[in-house]
């Protein structure tokens, strides 16, 4: 079970008694009596102009809002099956974000970013990602590009092999094949063809999590090559739904970082599928050099403030996507050597130290109340691939944004709340033992 958002009553013209964060992604409940409208015979709700998504009638109308780019009351459009927009009594009151530099929040990079849980982007998966984890720390808007729930199907526990190596399927091999099972459901009615924008909620919403799975470094500055057939597709759903089906963006991810006109860019890894060699050998270190220096000045030419995170050492996660390269901590040193190089040149760029974190915790554990996670299979802080985060996972990789953005701007921020988000993962374990597997009993390499 994903865990519950918080929940807001509005009734009549009674608004709830504490503004909303603009982040949204929280649940409200609609009460549509007074317009003499049956919650199970709405079509659409929008909020301040925004498309609230999975709409749950019942005694009231439960629904889910996207946020708002700019603070104070938002009016409440409710449209019946066949009818006309109708304005409800009631409004959302949003607040503003805890500070001027969290104004305009974008993240890019890839499938940590975006939120993937279980070899697949997900609708929940992105409610749970690192990316709108930190936006609610910050009180900023991030409007996410929300996949068609089910789109992609997901590893589950049953995927996981026996102890004691608990091996995982090849995530690629899993997305690839994804692709292609989604095809039925993105064709557009007319016969005119496929299109991206079916496989979103709300394709025409300016999305600030910009992040697409399998991306490396030299797909967010140029673009993914025609034969790159994962990128092109997940980056047309995260940020040009409306592309050319089958071929590349027509513009990149760095663009389009620079069209949102950013106060404030973040990324957990843009440089992660180059350590583990997605696209079949790990990338050099001076290919990454060479693109590093056109990318970092370019993010600091917006004059927002830029985190990137380093690249962890990723010989410590379990999963397979590929043969392993003992090059590869090497390789991992290097890219980071070069990307604090560059930064260092910039004084709106700054570096978040994820390799040292993740070093930490895969040596002693994170302890959550009276739960100890881990990066081992199964240990709770990795989804059932053994390469993404679990939404614990994410929520540590905010954190750690959250206290370098925090010590860098000099502003409060409250902490994620990592006991509320392990309570309620499938993959605490916790959660593993209800379902009738032992953690313990995976050792790596077993």
């Amino acid at each position: 079970m994903r865990r519950l958002l918080p929940l807001v009553l509005l009734v009549g013209c009674v608004a709830p008694e504490a503004p909303l964060p603009s982040t949204g992604y929280v649940r409200v409940a609609l009460d549509t009596a007074a317009e003499g409208i049956d919650p199970a015979d709405v079509a659409e709700v929008r909020v301040g102009g925004i498309l609230a998504l999975d709409l749950r009638p019942g005694d009231v109308l439960d629904v889910l809002v996207q946020g708002a780019p700019e603070p104070g009351p938002a009016r409440i459009a409710v449209t019946p099956t066949g009818g006309d927009p109708v304005l409800l009594d009631a409004v959302v009151e949003y607040a503003p974000p805890l500070d001027p530099a969290f104004d305009r929040v974008v993240g890019f990079g890839a499938s940590l970013t975006q939120g993937v849980m279980d070899a697949v982007p997900t609708f929940e998966g992105t409610l749970d990602s690192p990316a709108l984890a930190l936006a609610r720390v910050l009180g900023a808007y991030m409007p996410q590009p929300q996949l068609v729930p089910g789109l992609f199907e997901t590893l589950t526990l049953d995927d996981v092999g026996p102890a004691p190596a608990c091996e995982s399927p090849n995530v690629v091999d899993h997305i690839t094949g994804g692709i292609t099972d989604t095809l039925p459901r993105l064709a557009r009615p007319d016969n005119s063809g496929f299109g991206y924008e079916l496989g979103r909620l709300d394709p025409l919403l300016e999305t600030r999590n910009i992040a697409a799975g399998n991306y490396q470094l030299d797909d967010v500055v140029h673009g993914p090559e025609e034969s790159e057939i994962v990128q092109i597709f997940l980056g047309h759903l995260a940020f040009d739904p409306f592309g050319t089906f089958g071929e590349p963006p027509t513009f990149t991810m760095l663009d389009a970082i620079e069209a949102l006109d950013p106060t404030l860019i973040f990324t957990t890894d843009m440089m992660g599928n180059d350590a583990l060699g997605t696209g079949g050998d790990m990338t050099p270190p001076e290919n990454i050099a060479a693109d590093l220096a056109i990318l970092v000045p370019r993010l600091a030419a917006t004059g927002a403030e830029v985190f990137l995170g380093d690249v962890p050492d990723v010989t410590i996660l379990p999963g397979r996507i590929g043969d392993p390269n003992p090059d590869t901590r090497a390789g991992v040193l290097a890219y980071n050597e070069a990307l604090r190089a560059e930064a260092d040149r910039f004084d709106n760029v700054h570096v978040v130290p994820l390799f040292d974190a993740t070093e930490e915790v895969a040596e002693d554990g994170l302890e959550i109340g009276d739960t100890t996670l881990g990066i081992g299979m199964l240990e709770g802080l990795l989804s059932f691939d053994g390469l993404h985060f679990s939404a614990a996972g994410y929520g540590l990789v905010a954190q750690a944004f959250a206290t370098e953005i925090g010590a860098v701007l000099g502003v409060e921020l409250p902490p994620v709340n990592l006991p509320a988000i392990v309570e309620a993962s499938p993959h605490a374990p916790a959660a593993i033992r209800e379902a009738g597997r032992e953690p313990d009993d995976c050792v790596p390499g077993g």
